[in-house]
């Protein structure tokens, strides 16, 4: 199954990487994002990043991409499992800004919890995009909603919530 796009994702932030309107990051606010517990990071015009193995560099690279892209960065989110993107005992990593507030949830239920509103928009669609087959005359319909269930039951769904919409990326739960 491939990615899911909020609606209103293609409104992306618009980052220049130099000249007179270029936006840049000067406040930081990481939670539960991989390697690091909580982070607040000012950066400057010229940054050195350096430290021992583990100690959350690559993350707070990583952090920087995906708020400042609003959350589609697929390659930094779905190369690590989920269980390794958000902290252990976390269902939520915060990534905020001055660009943009974002929010990585763990599983379809975490974000149920926190943001029951944005929750029923992504499972609506996430049901359109699994049962799309079925109504494209590529499949037969047997059991719609027996279908629906059984993907649900075995995969669940990574979800990104900035400002610029959500991104959906599903997994197979470990277990």
């Amino acid at each position: 199954m491939a990615r899911i796009d909020s609606p209103n994702s293609d409104k992306k932030p618009a980052i220049a990487h130099s000249g007179k309107n270029a936006h840049h990051i000067t406040t930081l606010h990481i939670e539960n994002f991989r390697a690091i517990g909580e982070l607040d990071y000012c950066p400057h015009q010229i940054n050195i990043i350096t430290g021992q193995n583990n100690t959350g560099k690559s993350a707070l690279l990583d952090a920087i991409y995906i708020n400042a892209t609003g959350g589609e960065s697929e390659t930094s989110l779905s190369s690590h499992s989920e269980t390794y993107t958000i902290t252990v005992h976390a269902n939520q990593a915060v990534i905020n800004s001055d660009i943009t507030p974002l929010k990585i949830f763990r599983s379809l239920e975490d974000c149920k919890k926190a943001e029951p509103k944005i929750y029923k928009a992504i499972r609506s669609d996430i049901i359109e995009k699994i049962t799309e087959p079925f109504f494209m005359g590529e499949k037969e319909v047997y059991d719609l909603d027996r279908y629906v269930a059984t993907i649900l039951e075995y995969t669940d769904f990574s979800i990104t919530v900035s400002d610029y919409g959500y991104h959906v990326f599903p997994y197979y739960p470990k277990g």
